[in-house]
């Protein structure tokens, strides 16, 4: 009923960055913004990314989404799939200058890591870009740990990919 509140109970069953979204007429629930993103701690609590993981001080979720204004002014009726085009790419559903505002600055301290939650839910495929400032390493995908870890500067997102990785500064 409008209003009510119901709470979800279920054991996971590894932590990691998870994805959600109704899986009922997904392709125009997406468009509209029913989704989220996940994030399970190991037993132990925030501060390490799964058991016997990489630690970190700090976390940042960070998903990637779009919008097509199309399709949210006429929902009922939005047209074919094919037409779909987005009109902004977003990043925890912000966009444009709402991101310059500095509230969704990434802060830290020199030579403390920090965690980003990096997920995509759009439909395009995003490229998160790292300044050369920081040293990134991924340790997780798609809410599984790695196998080996390994460093990079750009990670390309395909709609529904997750990565969990570790940032610290390169600089002093």
């Amino acid at each position: 009923a409008p209003t009510a509140t119901f709470d979800y109970r279920f054991k996971c069953k590894s932590a990691g960055t998870f994805l959600y979204h109704c899986h009922v007429l997904t392709t125009l629930h997406l468009a509209m913004g029913m989704y989220g993103m996940v994030i399970v701690d190991p037993p132990g609590g925030p501060g390490i990314l799964y058991t016997n993981g990489p630690s970190y001080v700090q976390e940042y979720p960070l998903l990637a989404s779009e919008f097509d204004l199309d399709w949210n002014t006429n929902p009922m009726s939005p047209g074919p799939f094919q037409l779909y085009e987005a009109n902004y790419v977003m990043i925890n559903g912000k966009s444009g200058s709402q991101l310059q505002d500095g509230t969704h600055d990434i802060t830290g301290v020199v030579n403390t890591p920090i965690a980003l939650r990096l997920a995509n839910i759009g439909y395009g495929k995003v490229n998160f870009i790292f300044p050369n400032a920081v040293q990134v390493q991924v340790y997780a995908s798609d809410g599984r740990p790695l196998p080996a870890s390994f460093s990079s500067s750009i990670l390309q997102l395909f709609p529904g990919e997750r990565y969990d990785v570790i940032i610290e500064s390169a600089l002093e």
